[in-house]
């Protein structure tokens, strides 16, 4: 028969012992086994049975046995902490940590409370969490970048490498104040450093920094909160890029493009938007750099040949480089370029954009179209001034015995043969003096004049001649100031160019001339509702002899750009689907 224990346990305890993770025992000062919670008999193995009752000689003795030996070296308050193996049902040793306490309230002997907490798996995790933190520390000493702690001082407190030359030892332990004197952006920094304290949200920084040679380096900061038991943030972590050599890269590129002679513009792929341009481009199209951005190239007056437009596209976006691709573009002040196109892809953060080059060769286009002209009319002016004289002579002796045939009655049957063979002398007669024209040497007096006057003493024969075309015409006149001129040479110019007008358009439509001052410049626009001239003959227009009239001798508009350049007159050509409009620009008279 069991003796009866002088020990009752409280329920409390008993609670405790239910629920308590750690294994549990209850003892009385002399090793009396009173009572045990589950935890116990899972870690040792053994039953409630064996632990009350221990055998002599079995493993449950030897417990017993230790568990005195526990109970011995507890302190002069009966207390003791430590650690201690052991023994599990199977022999395997189980180290421990033990807390043994007298429970006062418990009774009288006051029992002992001995908690077992099996130490192992603490082991691991601590020895786990010493691996861990070294591999953090050689991840960070081995990092490429600055990786760097502040404190709610903003105080330095840990720095894994030295910052731009400067060593660690010298910048450990000092704060953001002590070293303002290296950060260029220091109050913005400062203020953006004690917001995260305040809101806890991570942020960016770009920062300059001048190390202890004194030269300029350039970071970025990636700069996180670290958090307290409390969720406040106690510190925080600091990782630093440097970005000098980009940012010297970007510094020459933006110099090169800024400063390129050539117009240059930066224009996305995805919506043909304008990221960017240069100083060139801005001066091409004659536009504030604000009204540019943003916009597509027709959203600010640029017109251009579509398919040509499409096919830059189209090769750019199947990784082709374009490279000197002939395009013509019109300014929205009715200003036309000639400009060779080259482009490739670069990638703005995750956007694709064109860096695009516009060469403007118009001016040498149009240098090398008149030296071409020049040496056109040099030839004809020789073969003018040398047959010239020889062919109309016997051309006039002809003209005259076939008028006297075609007034006697004898040839009356032949009175229209002769009337189409004098025809056509005079029409020959006509290129020989368009021939001479040209031959002529250009120097011609100019006169003040204004062109004005000049256009309203043609409009009666203007207007007549539109009539009979089947045509309207309309004249808009504003003020404008004299020019030196040859009265008779503007008379020609524009009987030339309303004719041209006239004969371009093969339904009645409407003749528009039009006079008005710009600047330094009187302009004299005359504009057509034609169907435009083709990009061919656009880009050769006033070259002698090309013509797209069956009866034309392709001399009307060389005239024309021969009269202009006596004038110190410019001409520039307009030409849509919708019609063409000619702008001849002369100097003001100074």
């Amino acid at each position: 028969m069991k003796p009866q224990s002088q020990f009752t346990p409280i329920p409390l305890y008993k609670l405790l012992f239910d629920r308590y993770p750690d294994g549990v025992l209850l003892m009385s000062p002399s090793g009396q086994l009173i009572d045990a919670n589950p935890a116990i008999y899972a870690l040792l193995g053994y039953t409630q049975e064996e632990l009350s009752w221990p055998a002599a000689g079995s493993p449950a003795a030897g417990l017993h046995a230790s568990l005195l030996a526990v109970l011995a070296q507890r302190d002069s308050g009966g207390s003791f902490q430590g650690e201690y193996s052991f023994s599990h049902k199977n022999g395997a040793l189980i180290p421990c940590e033990i807390c043994c306490e007298l429970l006062p309230d418990a009774g009288i002997p006051a029992p002992v409370m001995i908690r077992l907490r099996k130490i192992a798996e603490q082991k691991r995790l601590e020895a786990q969490l010493q691996h861990s933190r070294q591999d953090y520390q050689t991840l960070v000493e081995s990092c490429p970048y600055v990786v760097a702690r502040l404190d709610r001082e903003l105080r330095l407190v840990y720095l894994n490498r030295p910052l731009a030359q400067t060593p660690v030892d010298d910048l450990l332990g000092k704060t953001w104040t002590e070293l303002h004197s290296q950060f260029e952006n220091y109050e913005s920094g400062r203020d953006q450093l004690l917001d995260i304290f305040r809101t806890g949200k991570a942020t960016t920084l770009e920062g300059r920094y001048r190390d202890s040679r004194g030269i300029i380096r350039y970071f970025h900061f990636k700069i996180c909160p670290e958090h307290g038991d409390n969720q406040a943030v106690t510190s925080l972590l600091i990782i630093a890029h440097e970005t000098t050599k980009e940012k010297q890269l970007e510094e020459r590129f933006c110099k090169a493009f800024r400063k390129n002679p050539s117009m240059m513009a930066i224009i996305s792929l995805t919506n043909r938007n304008f990221i960017d341009v240069n100083e060139s481009f801005i001066k091409a199209v004659n536009l504030p750099y604000g009204e540019i951005i943003g916009k597509q190239p027709r959203d600010i007056g640029l017109q251009y040949d579509k398919k040509k437009a499409t096919f830059l596209q189209t090769s750019l976006e199947a990784g082709k480089k374009i490279h000197n691709y002939q395009l013509q573009i019109t300014t929205k002040e009715a200003r036309t370029l000639t400009v060779l196109v080259s482009a490739e892809i670069i990638t703005l953060g995750l956007h694709k954009c064109a860096l695009t080059t516009f060469t403007d060769v118009t001016e040498i286009k149009e240098l090398k179209f008149q030296v071409a002209r020049l040496d056109i009319l040099n030839i004809i002016g020789k073969m003018a001034a040398s047959i010239g004289h020889e062919v109309r002579n016997p051309l006039t002796t002809v003209r005259g015995y076939l008028q006297m045939f075609h007034g006697k009655d004898c040839f009356h049957q032949y009175h229209d043969q002769l009337a189409t063979m004098i025809s056509e002398l005079d029409r020959a007669n006509q290129i020989i003096t368009e021939y001479l024209s040209l031959a002529k040497a250009p120097t011609v007096t100019l006169q003040r004049g204004n062109l004005n006057q000049i256009l309203h003493s043609l409009q009666p024969l203007l207007q007549t001649d539109a009539l009979q075309s089947g045509h309207d015409l309309e004249i808009i006149t504003e003020p404008v100031p004299d020019i030196l001129c040859n009265e008779k040479e503007i008379r020609q110019l524009l009987l030339n160019l309303v004719k041209n007008g006239l004969e371009a358009m093969a339904v009645k439509g409407c003749l528009t001339i039009r006079t008005y001052a710009a600047e330094t410049k009187v302009l004299l626009s005359i504009q057509d509702q034609g169907t435009g001239i083709d990009p061919y003959v656009l880009d050769n227009l006033g070259t002698p002899f090309l013509t797209t009239k069956e009866e034309g001798t392709g001399l009307g508009l060389s005239v024309c750009y021969h009269i202009a350049e006596k004038h110190r007159a410019s001409i520039d050509i307009h030409s849509t689907a919708d019609g063409t409009t000619f702008f001849i620009a002369f100097p003001v008279l100074e």
